[in-house]
């Protein structure tokens, strides 16, 4: 039977109204737990160790379970994070926005833009919060979502002038590059920078993507391409900076520069050159005819682009350890797949291109069955390498935070008195301090059957089993 095209519209238009009361339903059950949770640890702690309660949100919010979010991330199948996020959006409307919280129960408003609208309100007090909430509610119908967006940033500002600009500043103090959403062997790259130094960055990366442009070898490129391959030359500001010079100024002495992914890298140097410009290939130097001496004229050179690379590029590149796993079927397969850490899984073949050009040490291969258990409390380097390897992530339900950096944690509690190994694969999982906190009150309960699985038991009585790779829920 064929189905008419406004037929199927009045469907999708029920499922989104569907799709809003089950937000809502949601929001509130989160509300009701929040509120109501409460567990029992031992009475005999030290004080340090008590669990104490913590504004779930912003001014008018009441307190809440320091744990609460834990038992939150395994019910949603969500990072810790991710569950803390989501109690605080919940806990800003209910109490600091009633307007909005109305219209989304009332299904007039949906879940996740008025949550947005909470977040950004989250620093005003709760008058000013209230009054923000009421005016953007009237003016953001028929907005589309960054629109919306930007009339809230707007109102705010307008709400309380200071305490924006103080927040401004608190922001320009956590400025900072993050890598994430890596898919087919590409990654993205998230700044958060000074305005100007941000645009002054992407007309540098606009300007170096002409240059590229004007390569034949990239002229099957987007211009997108080839600013993300601009940006990519930034990470060696010699070969930036020759680029600009052979662009900018070609009278000058600097030598032309290539980038390595458009060399041939088994084009090797000559003996008798100098170490000028390029990565892989050394330039001779331009010889002025009557002194017999290197061209350095500075009126060849003029602006930001000036400067006489005598350095290597290739040497001028930082040391970066990057973690790349690899199975030993695959080595001798063109097919195979690697594991990159922070990344994930690329074709080898990929891998192959990327690290074309680069000076690659290989790590010897760590075996898992050959490590003993040790007797001290820290594990040796050797040691916290094997665990991290096997898991590579936090070993608590859906987080997905790197193991390399967090605590070890001794899955039964170490005890001095004990002459047998208890430091070891096996025994130990990567945790954030506030997991191990909760386990150490015994609020959550762990057990490590086998090496590369720990499962866990909340203090509501779910259960989950965390892997290197995965979470199973368990009732």
């Amino acid at each position: 039977m064929k189905v008419s095209g406004r037929a199927a519209a009045d469907r999708l238009k029920a499922a989104l109204i569907a799709g809003r009361q089950a937000a809502a339903d949601e929001a509130m059950a989160i509300h009701d737990l929040v509120v109501a949770y409460d567990i029992e640890i031992d009475d005999d702690l030290i004080d340090e160790l008590l669990v104490t309660s913590v504004r779930g949100g912003g001014e008018g919010t009441p307190q809440v379970h320091e744990f609460v979010h834990l038992e939150l991330c395994g019910l949603l199948g969500v990072s810790a994070r991710h569950a803390r996020s989501r109690i605080f959006e919940v806990l800003n409307l209910v109490y600091r926005h009633p307007i909005l919280w109305a219209a989304v129960q009332g299904l007039g408003l949906e879940m996740h833009r008025a949550g947005m609208a909470a977040t950004k309100c989250s620093d005003l007090s709760r008058a000013d919060a209230d009054l923000v909430g009421r005016q953007w509610f009237h003016q953001q119908e028929g907005l589309a979502w960054k629109a919306a967006a930007d009339l809230v940033d707007r109102l705010v500002i307008e709400a309380d002038p200071a305490l924006a600009k103080k927040k401004q500043d608190q922001v320009a103090a956590c400025r900072e590059v993050v890598l994430w959403g890596h898919r087919e062997g590409v990654i993205d790259v998230t700044a958060r920078m000074d305005a100007l130094d941000a645009l002054y960055l992407d007309a540098t990366v606009d300007q170096l993507a002409d240059i590229l442009r004007t390569d034949e070898a990239n002229a099957a490129h987007t211009k997108q391409v080839l600013r993300a391959k601009a940006l990519g030359i930034l990470a060696t500001p010699a070969l930036a900076l020759g680029l600009q010079q052979q662009a900018l100024n070609p009278a000058t002495t600097q030598p032309a520069v290539q980038h390595p992914l458009l060399e041939d890298p088994s084009q090797g140097p000559e003996p008798e050159d100098i170490h000028d410009a390029g990565p892989s290939v050394l330039r001779r130097p331009v010889l002025d005819p009557e002194t017999g001496r290197v061209n350095r004229d500075p009126h060849q050179c003029i602006g930001h682009a000036c400067g006489r690379i005598t350095v290597p590029p290739a040497k001028l590149q930082p040391k970066s350890k990057v973690y790349i796993h690899v199975d030993d079927q695959d080595l001798s397969r063109l097919g195979g797949a690697a594991f990159i850490e922070k990344v994930g899984w690329i074709s080898s073949l990929t891998l192959k291109n990327l690290l074309g050009g680069k000076n690659v040490t290989i790590q010897p291969v760590i075996d898992l069955n050959t490590i003993p258990s040790e007797l001290q409390y820290r594990p040796s380097a050797r040691m916290r390498e094997a665990i991290q390897l096997v898991f590579p992530t936090e070993a608590f339900p859906y987080s997905h935070t790197p193991s390399r950096g967090l605590e070890l944690d001794h899955t039964v509690a170490y005890r001095k008195s004990c002459r047998d190994p208890q430091t070891g694969v096996g025994l130990m999982g990567p945790l954030h301090h506030k997991v191990h906190h909760a386990k150490t009150v015994a609020a959550w309960h762990a057990q490590q059957r086998i090496p590369v699985e720990i499962v866990w038991r909340s203090p509501l009585g779910f259960q989950y089993t965390v892997t290197k790779d995965r979470t199973y829920a368990r009732e």
